[in-house]
């Protein structure tokens, strides 16, 4: 699949979205500290082809930054989008909710980029970058030898809650 406005296809050929209609995600993604973060969020539509069909909202450290949105609308279908923010965080931890009204919540890419504290307007709408995929070799072993079955250990405790990260490559510009 070909996306519009980008020479980085594959950033955008896929995305994470919620498990249901009307669903909602979210990140908490670990920062160096408190301080000035650039948030750029990455879109494609890819499923949708007509606008109304997803509507969503997403919050940067519990404030809406995009409200009832709809992708379509703002780009068409197959057509990338860049959304960028100058955010405040007074953690170490960045905080981002994705909520739909109609169908799922999406996004394809996040960059976080550290800002000494400067006042950088926001938001913005940019196009986004390129990115060459790296070059993959596979490369099979084989074992020499018949391995040995061993235990399987048995989990204790409750799990840790996981932290997703999703980032595009960082480009320079």
């Amino acid at each position: 699949i070909e996306i519009a406005n980008t020479t980085s296809d594959a950033i955008y050929r896929s995305e994470r979205s919620a498990l249901s209609w009307g669903g909602s995600f979210a990140y908490e993604i670990p920062v160096a500290g408190p301080g000035t973060y650039r948030i750029r969020l990455h879109f494609a539509e890819i499923y949708w082809d007509e606008p109304g069909q997803r509507i969503f909202d997403v919050a940067i450290e519990g404030t809406t930054v995009l409200d009832d949105y709809d992708l379509f609308a703002d780009v068409g279908d197959l057509s990338a989008v860049i959304h960028e923010w100058t955010i405040p965080v007074a953690d170490s931890t960045i905080n981002l909710d994705f909520s739909a009204s109609v169908d799922q919540p999406k996004v394809a890419a996040i960059e976080i980029i550290p800002l000494a504290d400067d006042p950088t307007p926001t938001p913005a709408t940019t196009t986004p970058p390129t990115f060459t995929p790296p070059t993959f070799t596979p490369t099979m072993m084989l074992p020499t030898s018949t391995p040995t079955p061993s235990a399987t250990p048995t989990p204790t405790g409750t799990p840790a809650p996981a932290t997703y990260r999703i980032f595009a490559p960082m480009v320079a510009r």
